[in-house]
């Protein structure tokens, strides 16, 4: 770790600050600790604003009655401890798949036995979300379980008897089968590709195996031909088409890869033939100075796709299954 700023902001070995602190309110500390922010300033904005909410009597002593009282408290606690990227998923859950069913019931009411069973029926029956994001509501509904425990807003047995339920149906969930494409139906794919840029594109992403926004992302400054090394510190937000972060999904997301000789002589001949700069993006639309839209790779690769094979986008990363 690097030298702390007041013992309140630091910075990571991966380059991003984190804050890592304890807020008094009252005669009572409160802990703060929030990760992966690309500058410091942002680092002391964030903290300036998460200040006034501790210090905001609303917060600190309001009665916590209903489902959506416990859900609101728990995202608030959530948003200090998770970047904004997960944190916009976790409302995303709790809005589509938990709240339709528990919303305005009184806690106890909502978190029993038959309630959650009844729920998890309800989850598994709904063939409208991928069974990944189904899962992650199931762990969701369970940390949130977790928490109504912790805040003694529910009993131990209660507790305990709903968290068994959740374990128990976590065992016998649906698993995707993955499968790997084979030389040939990947020669097919690439055989499909008669644009240079997006053979380039799809290219580098099969090869370095990356993520979409890690992918949109890439810039010439990002590779060392010295020694064909891609080094991934950046990715494009996915709630903002062309925004370039510097906070990635995890800490071993910041990563470099050895290129083959093939692709790191493609990559270079491609940043020659479209005359690139350092801070130009490899992969845009029209504009250079501005990646291409995650839309716009969709559905690129949504149209080239050979038949016998479908291809799925989970968590920002391509799935292939056989039909």
């Amino acid at each position: 770790m690097g030298q702390k700023n007041k013992g309140t902001f630091y910075k990571e070995q991966n380059g991003t600050w984190t804050i890592d602190t304890k807020v008094k309110v009252d005669g009572v500390y409160k802990h703060f600790k929030r990760r992966g922010y690309a500058t410091l300033t942002d680092a002391k904005n964030d903290f300036e604003q998460a200040k006034q909410m501790f210090i905001d009597s609303r917060y600190l002593n309001r009665t916590i009655e209903s489902f959506d009282d416990l859900t609101r408290e728990y995202l608030e606690k959530k948003e200090l401890q998770v970047v904004k990227g997960t944190f916009s998923g976790f409302k995303s859950i709790i809005k589509v798949f938990i709240q339709p069913f528990f919303s305005s019931k009184p806690i106890k009411n909502a978190i029993r036995q038959d309630m959650v069973s009844h729920w998890y029926n309800y989850i598994v029956a709904d063939k409208n979300h991928t069974v990944i994001r189904k899962n992650s509501a199931i762990s969701l509904m369970k940390d949130i379980i977790h928490f109504a425990y912790s805040k003694e807003y529910i009993d131990a047995r209660t507790f305990q008897t709903t968290d068994i339920i959740l374990i128990s149906l976590k065992e016998v969930k649906q698993k995707r089968e993955k499968v790997v494409w084979t030389k040939e139906e990947r020669e097919h794919f690439f055989q499909t590709v008669d644009n240079a840029k997006d053979y380039i594109m799809f290219y580098t992403l099969f090869e370095l195996g990356l993520r979409i926004g890690e992918l949109l992302a890439l810039q010439p400054k990002c590779i060392d031909f010295k020694t064909n090394k891609v080094f991934i510190f950046q990715q494009c937000e996915a709630h903002n088409k062309m925004q370039i972060t510097e906070r990635l999904k995890t800490k071993t997301s910041y990563r470099s890869i050895i290129m083959t000789s093939k692709l790191a002589k493609m990559i270079k001949d491609y940043i020659c033939d479209f005359n690139l700069s350092e801070n130009d993006f490899l992969f845009y639309s029209t504009n250079k100075m501005r990646p291409m839209v995650r839309a716009s790779f969709e559905n690129k690769l949504s149209n080239l796709h050979p038949s016998q094979v479908k291809f799925e986008i989970q968590s920002s990363i391509i799935l292939f299954t056989k039909n």
